[in-house]
């Protein structure tokens, strides 16, 4: 045993000899994983030197046990150590890690000896105290031994993130190289500002590293990863600049400049990496400034390309020069704006109101012209794009000192802001082109520049075309008639030119129809010019403009009328009428702005008072005209209001139906009285129908007799309907609904009969109004059957809500048709109003669900009478709201959504009719798919409303008593309770047929 304890000793000796020898073996292992073996290693150490030291107090064999385990793991610890050292390159931090091994060695020499001796002579003086005190410095030496591994392993961590650094600048080199270079979608001057922040910033780090290479590997390792993506920024950004570059040379230019930085950079992280591994070294340190100040210069060097770039692209220096002076056309603006403000602004005296109006309306319409050359040039063109620019400023000089010389001869002071608020409004759009085009002259790869040009020169037009209405309409209001004079003058010089259009798509009788229009209407403008004059001065300028724009449309109408006619006399007659209500136009116009200017002047009230009159005896000579010579197409311009008042009439009478209100006094009244005579008169009208469409093609006296006689028929007949259907009683509103819809199905159709057989009055030949007037005949024809039978079947509970569904499908089939026509909408519809219907819709969806499944003549009726009315209204709607739209997508998929609910709904009305007919599983299913399809329909169309509502109608927002957020949770509720209804019946079995 005291021979095992005195080799243990003397192996640990040798230890340090192989540790001077310098013979250090190389490793396979990773760093890391030696250094988890290192510390292993060092806990089992510092484990058995406790042993040690309480083993030695015992005995010599317990001592001899304790010195082989220290010797074994003192052997791993040291061979560990020994592979660590093995790979490690730097020369220093190998002679410390040798340094605290030696160390370990010899602590654990002295403490294996004082063991030795304390278990010799456990009595010796002192012996005891040494052993403690060399175990305690034997565990420092293992702890120094470990702080050693784990710094350098830090050091050597550091050193690879500094040498990722250096690879990653290097391989930015490879990608110019490379030469893809993605167009930005940026801004040209928002890459070069992000360009200029990253070369500010990568300036900064590179003082960074020079400052903490001279401190320590941590330090330059912190520094580099900030270098390194900041690098990262500016190489990305650049290649996107290269991107946006057109001109090779240029881009070459770039790339080179680029590639410096790279370079350089690259260079600078070497020369920091040297200096913090050997801080002494002086030549280093020097070297490492050199680099540095050749960094910032490469920096410098790119930051000046960039900025060239910018500055030679073409128009820029235009672009430059414009900007700056559209800012002063605004500044002076604004100043006019204050003195406006102050009641101060003194009145330019160098031109009259009128005079100033004629600048201004001609610098607009010369900026109007140029705008779209602008656009073209910034697009497409931009080598042009600097002559484009200079040519469009120049307009905004007069037209914003003719617009303040407007506003000073101006006496409303609201008058005044407001054409001093459009005219800056056209300046501030203006600037926003000229930025759009600059934009797009110097990035043309990018393009989204395009989309901005495009924007900002329609935007333009717009603020332009609301510069010119308040210029037009300020000239009105302030008794500045001679531009509305001068346009019926022209009117009336230009009477004899032929205004018929090539397509050939107006017929003889559109002229008459129009003429006979826009004469009416001149007429009552003139009677409501006159009333205004002594109740509202402020209205007169409407009713002015609106009798010269009549005009202007009437002067087209009849020049087209006069070369198309046939005979010359009646031709003539026009002509001679026609100029003679110019005349008295004129007179009116005249008299109108002297009432504005003199609204206290009495006596000049009463002179439109006979202007107007004679306005009207002269309109009264063209209509005596149209009457005589087309007493056809007038007395079928008379029969259709007729029938739209019919229309109105009984639409009314449905509404007090709907209410259960529909009362007559005569309680004793039976629908038999009618029945009768319902049947006789419908059949008298289809003789009415036959007289009319054979009028149609004959003499205009013929095609008047009919119609008025078809007019004296249809109202008889709505009146026979609405006395049967009062008979009824309100007990049976479905019932009366059933029959006043009935009625009301064949004024439509009669309605559409006669516009058709005025279209082909005249225009025999034309073989689409023929086609027409064959279809509006077979129209006819049907609702009047339709109609018989549901007079025939009204009252039979077995068979009334059958021909209900016939007639609602009918009729829904014939909205689909009109609703699909090119034929505009008569008034416009909110979101609201949408969201409101399609409400509706869905309840009118779930009802019909309802009689699907219960097939009761009952629920069929009420189904029916339902859907016809919701379709209606909703695809009314559904067209007015589309007016609203701002663009044609939205327009097109309001449209569409209108128009896909109501197929469904027809062919959800056309299943319920199968089922009627023949009861099966088969039927029930399709019930349930096609109800599953209109509520998806609804969901869109409620998608297409919020649409609308997003973009604005461009009108005063609609007070409505329901807020737009309940109406859409009911709407929701809709929805969901048709997908509930076509669940149910899934689950439903077919009815058995009734037993025969």
């Amino acid at each position: 045993e005291q021979k095992n304890i005195e080799d243990v000793i003397m192996n640990i000796n040798n230890s340090t000899d192989e540790l001077d020898a310098g013979h250090f073996p190389a490793s396979s292992c990773p760093f890391d994983e030696l250094l988890i073996k290192l510390i292993h290693a060092a806990s089992q150490l510092n484990e058995h030197t406790s042993d040690v030291l309480v083993s030695a107090e015992e005995s010599t064999t317990e001592l001899a046990t304790s010195f082989k385990k220290f010797s074994t793991t003192f052997g791993n610890l040291f061979g560990v150590g020994m592979e660590i050292v093995g790979s490690i390159k730097d020369q220093e931090v190998q002679q410390n890690m040798v340094m605290s091994l030696k160390n370990v060695s010899m602590t654990s020499s002295k403490l294996l000896v004082s063991g030795k001796t304390v278990a010799t002579d456990p009595n010796a003086t002192n012996a005891k105290s040494q052993l403690s005190n060399d175990a305690r410095v034997v565990k420092d030496s293992i702890n120094d031994l470990i702080n050693v591994c784990t710094t350098m392993k830090i050091t050597l961590h550091e050193q690879k993130d500094i040498d990722d650094v250096i690879k990653n600048i290097n391989n930015s080199t490879n990608e110019l190289d490379a030469g893809h270079f993605p167009a930005s979608s940026c801004p040209f001057d928002e890459l070069l500002a992000k360009l200029f922040h990253s070369a500010s910033q990568l300036k900064e780090q590179t003082s960074d590293v020079v400052v903490s290479a001279k401190d320590s590997t941590t330090e330059l390792a912190m520094s580099s990863k900030k270098f390194s993506t900041t690098f990262g920024d500016l190489l990305i950004v650049g290649m996107e600049i290269v991107g946006s570059i057109k001109d090779q040379e240029v881009q070459k230019n770039m790339v080179m400049s680029l590639k410096s930085v790279s370079m350089t950079s690259s260079t600078l992280m070497v020369s920091g990496k040297t200096v913090a591994s050997d801080a002494n070294a002086t030549n280093a340190k020097s070297q490492l400034s050199d680099d540095a100040r050749v960094v910032k210069d490469s920096i410098d060097d790119l930051i000046k390309l960039v900025s060239s770039i910018r500055d030679k692209a073409p128009g820029q220096i235009e672009c430059d020069e414009a900007i700056e002076k559209l800012n002063l056309n605004k500044h002076d603006i604004d100043q006019a704006s204050l003195s406006v403000q102050d009641h101060n602004l003194p009145q330019k005296l160098e031109n009259n109101l009128q005079g100033f109006n004629e600048q201004v309306d001609n610098a607009e319409k010369s900026l109007l012209n140029n705008i779209d050359r602008v656009r073209i040039a910034a697009k497409r063109e931009p080598e042009e794009l600097g002559h484009s620019i200079i040519q469009f400023s120049s307009y905004f000089d007069p037209m914003v000192k003719s617009s303040i010389g407007v506003t000073s001869n101006l006496i409303n002071h609201k008058q005044q802001g407001c054409l001093l608020e459009n005219a800056k409004a056209v300046v501030e759009y203006a600037l926003l082109l000229i930025n759009a085009a600059k934009e797009a002259g110097r990035n043309p790869k990018a393009p989204h520049t395009h989309t901005d040009v495009d924007d900002s020169a329609d935007n333009l037009k717009e603020r332009l075309q609301d510069l010119l209405t308040t210029i037009e309409t300020i000239s009105t209001e302030a008794s500045i008639i001679s531009g509305l004079v001068e346009s019926i003058n022209m009117a009336m010089d230009h009477i004899d030119e032929n205004h018929f259009p090539s397509d050939d798509t107006d017929g003889h009788v559109d002229y008459q129809t129009r003429m006979f229009t826009s004469t009416k209407e001149i007429s009552q403008l003139a009677q409501d010019m006159v009333n205004k004059s002594s109740d509202d001065m402020s209205q007169v300028a409407q009713s002015v403009e609106k009798i010269s724009h009549q005009y202007k449309s009437l002067s087209d109408d009849i020049s087209g009328a006069i070369h198309e006619s046939t005979d010359p006399e009646i031709a003539q007659q026009l002509r001679s009428s026609f100029l003679e209500l110019g005349q008295s136009c004129i007179e009116l116009l005249n008299y109108g702005g002297v009432c504005q200017a003199g609204p206290c002047d009495t006596l000049a009230q009463s002179n439109p008072g006979e202007s107007a009159r004679q306005v009207g005896e002269k309109a009264s000579h063209v209509l005596a005209i149209l009457q005589a010579s087309f007493q056809g197409t007038v007395a079928c311009i008379n029969a259709e209001t007729t029938v739209s008042g019919i229309i109105e009439d009984l639409d009314t009478s449905i509404m007090f139906a709907t209410a259960s209100t529909l009362n007559d006094e005569n309680e004793d009244e039976n629908f038999s009285v009618y029945r009768e005579c319902i049947l006789k008169t419908s059949k008298a009208l289809i003789n009415e129908a036959k007289t009319l469409v054979a009028g149609a093609t004959s003499s205009q006296e013929e095609l008047a007799v009919a119609a008025q006689n078809a007019i004296t028929t249809i109202v008889q007949l709505s009146d026979e309907v609405k006395g049967g259907a009062l008979s009824l009683g309100s007990t049976n509103p479905e019932s009366q609904k059933m029959l006043l819809n009935a009625v009301k199905d064949v004024a439509m159709a009669l309605g559409d009969l006669i516009n058709s057989s005025k279209a082909v009055s005249n225009n025999s030949n034309h073989e689409a109004a023929l086609k027409r007037l064959k279809e509006s005949t077979e129209l006819m024809v049907t609702n009047v059957n339709s109609l018989t039978k549901t007079v025939k079947s009204v009252e039979d509970e077995h068979t009334r809500g059958t021909h209900a569904l016939e007639a609602a499908i009918e009729a829904i089939a014939q909205e689909i048709r009109a609703f699909d026509s090119d034929e505009a909408s008569k008034s416009k519809a909110t979101p609201e109003d949408l969201i409101r219907v399609t409400k509706l819709m869905s309840h009118a969806a779930t009802t019909a669900v309802g009689a699907g499944n219960s097939l009761k003549q009952d629920d069929v009726i009420i189904a029916a009478n339902m859907g016809r009315k919701a379709i209606s209204d909703m695809l009314t709607t559904c067209k007015g709201a589309a007016l609203c739209a701002e663009t044609n997508e939205i327009q097109n998929k309001v449209v569409t959504a209108g128009h896909h609910i109501a197929v469904q709904y027809h062919k959800l009305l056309q299943m319920v009719q199968h089922l009627l007919i023949k009861p099966s599983q088969e039927g029930k299913t399709s019930l349930t798919t096609i109800s599953n399809n209109i509520a998806e329909c609804v969901t869109i169309l409620l998608s297409n409303a919020e649409s609308l509502k997003d973009t604005g109608s461009g009108e005063d927002p609609v007070n409505t008593s329901i807020p737009i957020e309940t109406a859409e949770k009911e709407l929701h509720g809709a929805v969901e309770s048709i997908a509930v209804a076509a669940q149910m019946l899934m689950a439903l079995k077919p009815r058995k047929a009734p037993k025969k």
